[in-house]
């Protein structure tokens, strides 16, 4: 248990792994749910549970709030990852605005003058 003192000490560090899990599991898993609905979604629980803090039920329903805030950041991760897709050059419909190419041979090399 002494080795995950650290990350009482540095809390953001906790923030970055949910945003690191939503941003592999956006290259590696995608959905057939959009990105914008699943972040919607995760703010309102975020907003639901944070109003829960002020029942008489605090400290018992205080985890979801770490849930919420889970969720809002892997939720984010997969929205970033899903924009970034996005913007790649779709040979099926024409639509992007970067091309993704792949080197698969040296290049030659021509005198500049001819």
């Amino acid at each position: 248990m002494e080795s995950f003192m650290f990350l009482h000490r540095m809390p953001f560090v906790r923030l970055l792994f949910p945003l690191l899990f939503g941003i592999v599991c956006g290259m590696y898993c995608p959905l057939f749910v959009h990105g914008d609905v699943l972040f919607l979604v995760s703010l309102l629980l975020l907003f639901l549970s944070f109003l829960l803090t002020f029942t008489k039920k605090k400290y018992s329903l205080n985890w979801t709030f770490g849930v919420s805030l889970f969720l809002v950041l892997m939720n984010l991760g997969y929205l970033l990852v899903e924009r970034e897709m996005s913007m790649l050059w779709n040979p099926r419909n024409g639509t992007g605005k970067l091309f993704l190419s792949e080197i698969v041979d040296i290049p030659e090399e021509k005198s500049f003058y001819n």
